[in-house]
């Protein structure tokens, strides 16, 4: 069983069709990466399969069973999101933002058990930020904040875990260093890992599917190798036939 389905998938708002006919799966053990132009959809695509934003129409199977079908509680216990804001929760301790990722565990008093301590430190480990955990949030770098965010998705212990543009904010080294860590957490700790980035040259190396919308709003699947090799696919992405893809550097120029 697939962590995630999607089929025929219909996106957008009542009267604002953006996405249709989205169809596609989410590996688990994978980092996949998700490509496409500013507005053409990305953001509206992961909110709906994270059901944040309620589908126009198709399905979204998570774990075998119909996301629509599935409590908050049970989509909390599934799938975890970072997304591209800056956290504002400065205020907190780098250990006491990890630990809310154990809410849809802990009840209706929060109360961290033995073993949700030991889930938030291993989350810490995981991401190299163990020795920063009684230090405050605001305190922190970009890349080190965005290290915690992911941290907290870990602590939530989900099979799936999507980022919407995690590496918006940082600099160049931070941004190699978060993919780099997101394929790592894919391959050992088996999560199903989707990310949107306008990192292509980054993403392309690490992750081993993609999820295209093309320019026209077509959704195209398969391994990274298989469809980078094909620059009528990659070129697709972009209306600007200015910009074309080399299928032997890997990038656009």
């Amino acid at each position: 069983m697939e962590p995630l389905t999607l089929h025929e998938l219909q996106c957008g708002y009542p009267g604002a069709v953006i996405l249709d006919g989205i169809s596609g799966t989410l590996h688990g053990g994978v980092l996949t990466a998700l490509l496409g132009a500013n507005g053409i959809g990305k953001s509206t695509l992961l909110r709906t399969i994270c059901g944040v934003q309620p589908s126009l129409g198709g399905e979204v199977i998570v774990e075998g069973k119909p996301l629509k079908d599935m409590s908050r509680k049970e989509l909390a216990q599934t799938i975890s999101i970072v997304n591209t804001d800056q956290t504002g929760a400065g205020g907190l301790t780098v250990e006491e933002l990890v630990a809310l990722g154990r809410h849809p565990f802990t009840g209706f008093f929060g109360r961290l058990s033995g073993e949700d301590h030991k889930i938030v430190r291993n989350a810490l480990e995981a991401v190299g930020m163990a020795h920063r955990s009684k230090d405050y949030v605001a305190t922190l770098s970009d890349g080190m904040r965005q290290k915690v965010m992911i941290a907290r998705a870990l602590a939530q212990t989900t099979p799936i875990i999507v980022l919407d543009e995690p590496t918006a904010f940082l600099d160049a080294a931070s941004r190699i260093e978060t993919i780099r860590l997101l394929q790592k957490l894919a391959t050992e700790q088996g999560k199903a890992v989707l990310i949107s980035t306008h990192d292509i040259g980054q993403v392309l190396p690490l992750a081993s599917h993609l999820w295209l919308l093309t320019h026209d709003r077509h959704f195209i699947t398969g391994e990274t190798g298989s469809l980078t090799s094909d620059s009528c696919v990659m070129d697709s992405l972009f209306s600007n036939r200015n910009v074309r893809f080399d299928p032997l550097r890997q990038e656009f120029f």
